[in-house]
C-alpha cells in the first residue's frame, strides 16, 4: 500500500485489552487520508532512536492517553511509554 502523505505517530498503549482502541484510532487517522505511524511493541527501556525518528519523522503527534493505574480518588495514570514518547 502506497504511504499516505502526511503522516501522524500515534502514541497508544500496547496491552492486549486495548487492540480495539488502537485499531479504532488507526481507522480514524487514515479516515483523514493521514497515515497513521504505531511503533512496535515498546520494550522495558526508554524508547529507543528508532522512536525519536519516527516521531520526528511524522507531521503530527497524537498521544492517546487511556487510564491505567488509579493513583488516588479521582486521579489516573497513563501508560508509562505514552508518558515518555510524550516528552520526547
Amino acid at each position: 500500500m502506497p504511504k499516505k502523505y502526511p503522516s501522524a505517530f500515534v502514541s497508544i498503549s500496547f496491552k492486549k485489552k486495548d487492540v480495539k482502541i488502537r485499531d479504532f484510532f488507526k481507522e480514524i487517522v487514515s479516515s483523514f487520508d493521514i497515515d497513521p505511524i504505531i511503533a512496535d511493541k515498546p520494550r522495558p527501556i526508554p524508547p529507543p532512536k528508532k522512536i525519536k525518528d519516527l516521531i520526528s519523522n511524522s507531521n503530527f503527534f497524537i498521544a492517546v492517553l487511556l487510564r491505567e493505574k488509579k493513583i488516588s480518588n479521582n486521579k489516573w495514570n497513563s501508560s508509562d511509554y505514552v508518558n515518555h514518547e510524550i516528552g520526547i
